[in-house]
């Protein structure tokens, strides 16, 4: 065990294995007896950092918040299209309503529960 190896928890947390061992050894016993995790060295792996040269690199070029991403036709049940043809869609209400009377009503009960 590394001497300035630091407690994460405990009554002596933040001390070092030396300070514990110089002043308390009978407490590392019990821990390598009760609680050996504890007492498990866990070094940071350090991160690559990677450095790119700005002023070199060429601008990406920027979306425009309306781009279409899509090449295809947005489905009919999308939210974007049903706001593009709200009136499409009250026709189609009114034409659901007209074949289904007692349906209509059902849904529109449930709905406003």
């Amino acid at each position: 065990m590394r001497a300035d190896f630091k407690l994460r928890s405990g009554k002596y947390e933040g001390k070092t294995y030396q300070w514990v061992m110089d002043n308390n050894p009978k407490y590392l016993a019990w821990l390598k007896e009760n609680q050996p995790k504890m007492l498990v060295d866990r070094e940071v792996p350090k991160k690559e950092v990677k450095v790119i040269d700005v002023k070199n690199e060429s601008p990406k070029p920027s979306m425009t918040p309306n781009e279409n991403f899509y090449d295809e036709a947005p489905d009919e049940q999308s939210i974007p299209y049903m706001l593009d043809h709200t009136e499409d869609y009250e026709v189609k209400l009114k034409q659901f309503e007209k074949q289904n009377k007692a349906r209509f009503r059902l849904i529109k009960k449930e709905h406003a529960e």
